[in-house]
């Protein structure tokens, strides 16, 4: 393992901490590997090492190479101070991908309370946006932000088309960051169709991070027995989104709302609006009109579920490729 300090900003002592995999050599099975880019909570007072090394640790154990950055706290923390140690910390792990063999387009990001307000900060308002990113019972609205300090903006409403993949974990009883936070952040994630996946727990204390016993003591009673479960699930999760599973399910209403040219990935309904791709689908079918389905239901499980051969489905998606998304 390639483990090292790289000092990012020396006044505020800002760091990079590596956790690098071997790749190759005796490991010939694996050539490069993906990261994850770790910020750990602590109010922007201090750098949590609860939500720091290991985390670490735990992304090495699913084959992942691990960064831990240290970014700007106390007096240093002013913003942008901490969105500006982010984008250094992601412009040096993507400067050095080679040495470090980290696969293209495939690095997280995962921040915790205060870490995780960055998170989505780095998601929705950096120029260094991650490929993907997961948000522990993070503060993300304005009133929260701010209360750390006053130049801290929210999120929220910062989301845009091009934010990334979005995993979210926390309870809902948190006594120091409210699920409004996640709520809020879940809910403007759907207005714009993004992808995400969200766990939300019966009740976990705040900054339980991997919730194992040596975090949270053995046999808490006041955090929910699944609540360790969201590790795996985030990993599995940035593993589908890496290799491009979650891509191939969007909801059709993203299609509706950005594609360019229509497609059978569209919802129905709004094919049926367009008369120049009705024309087209009558062709095909005279059960379209009919078919009682919701109105985001997808074009290509309807002629799914109507029995139209897989031929026909792909000639009307290269049909529907030539009209224009209007």
């Amino acid at each position: 393992m390639i483990h090292e300090t790289i000092v990012l900003n020396k006044k505020r002592d800002v760091r990079l901490e590596t956790y690098v995999l071997p790749c190759g050599n005796e490991f010939r099975f694996t050539e490069k590997r993906p990261a994850v880019l770790i910020l750990p909570g602590g109010g922007y007072d201090f750098c949590s090492d609860r939500e720091a090394e290991p985390i670490a640790l735990a992304f090495n154990t699913k084959g992942y190479h691990a960064f831990v950055l240290r970014y700007s706290v106390g007096e240093h923390k002013t913003w942008p101070n901490p969105l500006n140690d982010y984008e250094a910390a992601m412009q040096q792990i993507k400067q050095r991908s080679t040495s470090w063999n980290i696969i293209d387009n495939n690095i997280g990001v995962i921040g915790f309370s205060a870490g995780g307000h960055l998170a989505s900060a780095a998601a929705t308002m950096s120029g260094e946006k991650p490929d993907a990113v997961m948000l522990g019972y993070a503060v993300t609205l304005e009133q929260a932000a701010k209360a750390m300090d006053a130049s801290f903006p929210g999120t929220v409403e910062k989301i845009n088309r091009g934010t990334p993949p979005v995993f979210v974990f926390a309870s809902r009883n948190d006594p120091v960051v409210p699920i409004e936070n996640q709520l809020a952040f879940i809910t403007k994630l759907n207005d714009f169709h993004l992808q995400y996946e969200a766990h939300v727990y019966a009740y976990a204390n705040h900054g339980f991070s991997l919730a194992t016993e040596e975090m949270i003591g053995k046999n808490n009673p006041d955090i929910c027995s699944r609540t360790p479960a969201w590790f795996d699930d985030a990993v599995t999760w940035l593993d589908d989104v890496f290799s491009g599973k979650s891509q191939a399910h969007r909801v059709s209403a993203y299609h509706d709302a950005y594609d360019p040219y229509l497609s059978v990935n569209h919802s129905l309904h709004h094919v049926l609006n367009n008369d120049e791709a009705r024309a087209l689908l009558s062709s095909y079918s005279d059960k379209e009109t009919a078919f009682p389905v919701p109105g985001r239901y997808p074009l290509l499980k309807a002629m799914q579920f109507i029995g139209m051969s897989v031929e026909d489905i792909r000639s009307l998606d290269k049909g529907l490729n030539k009209i224009k998304n209007i």
